[in-house]
C-alpha cells in the first residue's frame, strides 16, 4: 500500500470499500467488514514480493462497521462532527516528511437549532511538528440538517517533522462559547516524503471538491498544486477562482470544471427552464420510475437526447452557449 494511497486516497478508500463488499474480502464482524490494507495489497499483487510493496512502515485497519460513516448508533450531541476519510478507516491521518495534506471536516445538527455567526466557530488543535497553512474560505459556516461534502471545513496542514508518530489532533465545534460537539480525535503520523512520477501514456488526476482549494490568498493553493506535482498528478476536477487555476497551470496540471448543475446525472443537460416539450425528456410513468427522489427531479428536468444529436434550435442557441461559457478558462469539460 504506497503512501500516496493512504494520504490521498479518500475517494479510492471508498472503491475499496465497495469491492470489498463485492468480493467478500476481509472479516465479517457482524456489523461490518474489517479488512487489513496491507494484506489486501499482498493478496491483490501476489506476483510481487512483500519487500517491495511499499507500506512506509504503517499498518492500518479499514473498518466498514464505522458509526459515523455508515450508521449504526447516531452521534447525539446537538452538532455531529467526522473527518471523512480517516473516520472510515483507523482514525488516523498521513502526511508526508515536509509536505502539505489536507483536513476535511464535515458537520451536520441533530436538531433545529438556528447557529449563527460569528457565534458557532470551529475549533482545530494540532499536535508540535505540525503547522495549519491555511483555513479554506467556505460559504456556509455553521452546520446544516445533513452532513455537506460539497462545502466542507477544510484546514491545509504541513508537517514540519521527522518521520513517525506526531501525536494527536483535536476538532470541535462550539456556540457560545460552550461546545455543542465530540471532540473528534486523529491520530497523526508523518511518513516518508510521497514522490511519483506522471505517466506519459495517460493522465493521472483527482477530483478535489468543490472549492476546496479557496484559501484568502494564492499561496496555500501553491503549496497544494506543489504536492500534486510531487505525487504525478497532471489533471485536477475542480472549481477555482482563476488564478487559482493559473497556479494548476503554471506547474503543468490540467482543470476542468468540478460541475455544473446543467450537465449532470444523464439526461440533465442543458437549462430546464424555457425548454420547449419537444426537447424535454419524457420518463416512464411514476409507478415504473426509480424511487428515489432525486432522481426523478433530474429525470423529469432532463432533455431528449434525439433533440441533442439533431442539434435542435434549442441545443443550438441556449445548450451549447451555456456549455462554451462553462469551459472559458478550463482545459475541457
Amino acid at each position: 500500500m504506497t503512501d500516496v494511497a493512504r494520504m490521498w486516497g479518500g475517494w479510492g478508500i471508498v472503491a475499496v470499500l465497495f469491492a470489498v463488499y463485492c468480493s467478500f474480502a476481509g472479516t465479517h464482524n457482524g456489523n461490518g467488514i474489517s479488512v487489513n490494507v496491507d494484506q489486501l495489497a499482498a493478496d491483490t499483487l501476489p506476483g510481487l514480493p512483500p519487500a517491495e510493496i511499499d507500506r512506509g512502515g504503517v499498518t492500518f485497519n479499514f473498518d466498514a462497521s464505522s458509526a459515523r460513516v455508515f450508521g449504526g448508533k447516531a452521534d447525539e450531541h446537538p452538532v455531529a462532527v467526522r473527518c471523512t476519510v480517516p473516520d472510515m478507516t483507523d482514525e488516523s491521518f498521513y502526511i508526508g516528511e515536509g509536505q502539505v495534506g489536507y483536513l476535511w471536516f464535515e458537520m451536520k445538527k441533530n436538531d433545529k437549532t438556528v447557529y449563527e455567526m460569528p457565534r458557532f466557530e470551529c475549533r482545530l488543535k494540532l499536535p508540535k511538528g505540525v503547522e495549519l497553512v491555511a483555513e479554506r474560505k467556505r460559504g456556509v459556516r455553521t452546520p446544516l440538517d445533513a452532513f455537506n461534502s460539497h462545502d466542507p471545513i477544510g484546514y491545509l496542514v504541513r508537517a514540519n517533522r521527522g518521520v513517525g508518530e506526531a501525536g494527536e489532533a483535536t476538532f470541535a465545534c462550539w456556540y457560545d462559547g460552550k461546545p455543542v460537539s465530540r471532540v473528534e480525535r486523529l491520530r497523526i503520523v508523518v511518513c516518508k516524503a510521497v514522490k511519483g512520477v506522471r505517466p506519459k501514456r495517460f493522465m493521472t488526476g483527482i477530483h478535489a471538491g468543490a472549492r476546496i482549494v479557496d484559501f484568502p490568498d494564492d499561496g496555500p493553493a501553491e503549496d497544494f498544486v506543489d504536492f500534486m506535482e510531487d505525487v504525478g498528478v497532471s489533471w485536477s476536477i475542480i472549481n477555482c477562482s482563476p488564478s487559482v487555476r493559473d497556479v494548476f497551470h503554471r506547474h503543468g496540471v490540467r482543470v476542468t470544471p468540478y460541475d455544473n448543475d446543467y450537465f449532470v446525472n444523464g439526461f440533465m443537460v442543458g437549462h430546464y427552464r424555457g425548454k420547449p416539450e419537444s426537447d424535454r425528456y419524457v420518463p416512464l410513468p411514476l409507478k415504473l420510475q426509480p424511487p428515489d427522489a432525486t432522481t426523478r427531479w433530474f429525470l423529469s428536468k432532463g432533455s431528449c437526447p434525439i433533440s441533442i444529436y439533431t442539434e435542435s434550435d434549442w441545443f443550438r442557441t441556449n445548450t451549447v452557449p451555456l456549455l462554451k461559457s462553462d469551459c472559458e478558462g478550463f482545459d475541457g469539460f
